[in-house]
């Protein structure tokens, strides 16, 4: 590479708006223009737009979960890799990171483009997780607890996303608590709406907690989710079910750092499906709010202790009495959030984008050699 920056082209396995594709943007747009190749998204959506509105060059290789839709989109991808010639795949998932070995392979047999597996969550573990993290140059996890799954298989480092500190708009926030027109306090699940995400844990305890804050109102807040329709309906239903509808305000995709900042607690109360799965591979919204400064309560479940530090309330995982007790107490206690958010800045200053971008440039450099 004769010293200059590693050329990386950039694979996404998804387009939604959601945490993984969120670090990806602010990566991009933190490293020098010159490192990024080119961004190769396995689908359609809102971040194939973000993106091309920042002149970065974006080619959409749609491809599906299944085995053949795997192989079509590595075969596609290889040909990508034959016309861009980067010196390094970054593969920002499971979905690009199974195409990428692939596709590099089928490049070049003899000596494929090394692969930086970006590990978001904990979908792919096991024998299957560790003969992939075995194919790539290293895995950069978002959190210890997405690369625990892996052994020792492979190039390990942890990567905590950063958060763009600069991204808050506090006017934004205020105008929006203003057109919320409530008359208490504000407490927010945010998230697409995938049941492990526990807006439906918040809606369940939302009885106790108004019997010690009776003006509050909880946001349940995130975009629909294809793999889980119908869920919308269902809070709905459950609101009413619970008499709690007119204390609940069930929104769809905000920007995350206006509701953060518009609230009073933020809740993550992730309940992970049987299988393990749907565990906080990061928790980039407690990220976000230990930035803001909001105090973050939830389910002591995957990353979000890590990402907490002890700078917020954790409760068991389903313990929705704990759950009610610590909002109930924060609400009560304005003193109490206070002390706890300045907590969470102090934690959180080190949190930046730069920072991450430069964690992962170092690696670039280390794997491309």
């Amino acid at each position: 590479m004769s010293g200059r920056p590693p050329r990386v082209l950039f694979v996404s396995s998804h387009s939604q708006p959601g945490g993984s594709e969120n670090v990806l943007a602010d990566l991009l747009d933190a490293m020098p223009s010159a490192t990024a190749a080119g961004v190769v998204a396995l689908q359609a959506g809102p971040l194939v737009d973000r993106l091309r509105t920042r002149s970065l060059p974006v080619t959409v290789v749609e491809t599906t979960g299944s085995p053949a839709g795997l192989a079509r989109g590595a075969v596609r991808l290889a040909v990508r890799l034959r016309c861009a010639r980067p010196d390094l795949v970054h593969a920002n998932g499971v979905k690009a990171a199974l195409v990428s070995a692939v596709a590099a392979r089928l490049a070049a047999p003899r000596r494929p483009v090394p692969v930086v597996w970006m590990k978001h969550d904990v979908s792919l573990d096991g024998v299957l997780g560790r003969a992939l993290a075995r194919r790539c140059g290293a895995v950069a996890g978002v959190s210890r607890e997405v690369l625990d799954g892996l052994g020792d298989a492979g190039r390990q480092l942890v990567v905590h996303p950063g958060v763009r500190i600069d991204a808050v708009d506090a006017a934004a926030a205020g105008r929006f608590r203003s057109e919320l027109d409530v008359p208490g306090p504000v407490v927010t699940v945010i998230g697409r709406l995938d049941p492990a995400k526990g807006h439906g844990e918040l809606l369940e305890v939302l009885p106790d907690v108004l019997s010690g804050a009776p003006s509050a109102t909880a946001l349940l807040v995130g975009p629909d989710d294809p793999q889980h329709p119908g869920v919308r309906a269902q809070l709905s239903a459950r609101a009413a079910e619970l008499g709690v509808t007119g204390r609940v305000r069930l929104l769809g995709h905000r920007p995350s750092a206006t509701v953060i900042g518009a609230s009073d607690v933020v809740c993550v109360p992730t309940m992970p499906r049987p299988d393990g799965s749907g565990r906080e591979g990061f928790g980039l919204v407690a990220a976000e709010a230990l930035v803001l400064g909001v105090p973050v309560v939830g389910y002591d479940v995957g990353a979000t202790g890590e990402v907490l530090g002890g700078c917020g309330a954790l409760v068991p995982g389903g313990d929705r009495a704990g759950l009610a007790r610590e909002i109930r107490g924060l609400l009560a206690d304005p003193a109490t959030r206070a002390a706890v958010g300045a907590r969470g800045r102090e934690r959180a200053s080190g949190m930046t984008v730069e920072r991450t971008a430069q964690q992962l440039l170092d690696l670039y450099t280390e794997v491309a050699r």
